[in-house]
């Protein structure tokens, strides 16, 4: 396994892909946590035994192998902040065959590379703005504060929108005056977007909340149009069933003929809205 040291990561040249477990130490390690997990679970079963307990009734968890172990490095850390690949690997590793083959992170290792993180907070704003970073530690991060706001926005204000997890984009969203908030437009999360909608001043972005691929979005565009508007009719091929419905209970009567070769109409709802708009 290459030898990184934390200051060569932070070098602006710095290749995040070299940051990998591979395969021969991954099998190393394989080897090593199960002598670790059966090493723990032998002592608390002694010490079960010489308090009168049932060692039947002992078990080992994740945090305590983690605890136990000296096996992890820098490097090996450095490897598991940067690569979910790699994270998910060590994991696999602590919970042992008995837990079967399981494909999401631990939280025992999320906490462990967490831990790891706080004491080496020089990385944290490069761990941001990678995108193969698991979304916990960037939660972490957040919520640590271990990155001062000011500098979260700056990195928003340069275009680094999309490598902040959801719940950070939000977090900024709230704090952020809506002037600057026109970048969160280019979020791929539909809520960041509404939001940022909302913040700017939505009537001035109708006709992009109209056309936004998001349904969650179009959707809000409606509810902000008023019956009988002539903007509705943008939504009379719309591909979401919500959406066309909303549009078919607001449209003028004039349009919905133009509305009456949609796949909807076989659909109960659509076909209901429908009666009731001809009904009227």
């Amino acid at each position: 396994m290459h030898s990184y040291t934390v200051n060569d990561v932070l070098a602006d040249g710095f290749d995040l892909s070299l940051l990998k477990i591979e395969d021969a130490e991954y099998e190393r390690l394989k080897g090593t946590f199960p002598a670790i997990r059966a090493k723990v679970e032998a002592e608390k079963k002694a010490a079960a035994i010489r308090s009168g307990q049932n060692p039947l009734h002992i078990y080992v968890t994740d945090n305590e192998v983690l605890q136990a172990q000296q096996t992890l490095t820098d490097q090996h850390y450095l490897s598991m902040v940067f690569s979910e690949n790699a994270m998910a690997k060590i994991s696999s590793i602590v919970y042992g065959d008995n837990a079967g083959n399981r494909s999401w992170v631990s939280w025992a290792v999320s906490g462990v590379v967490n831990n790891w993180v706080m004491i080496n907070p020089s990385l944290a704003k490069k761990i941001i703005l990678a995108p193969s970073v698991h979304e916990s530690v960037k939660y972490f991060i957040s919520n640590k504060s271990i990155v001062s706001i000011d500098i979260l926005i700056e990195l928003v204000k340069n275009g680094s929108i999309n490598s902040f997890p959801e719940h950070m984009q939000m977090k900024l969203l709230e704090v952020l005056n809506p002037e600057d908030c026109t970048v969160f437009l280019q979020s791929s999360y539909d809520k960041v977007k509404l939001f940022a909608y909302k913040k700017l001043g939505p009537l001035k972005y109708l006709d992009d909340l109209i056309s936004d691929p998001h349904a969650m979005i179009r959707s809000y565009a409606i509810s902000i149009i008023s019956p009988g508007d002539k903007r509705l009719a943008g939504f009379i091929d719309d591909r979401s069933e919500m959406i066309f419905c909303e549009a078919l209970s607001k449209i003028s009567s004039e349009h919905i003929p133009m509305m009456l070769g949609s796949r909807h109409l076989k659909k109960r709802r659509a076909k209901g809205i429908l009666n009731q708009r001809l009904a009227g």
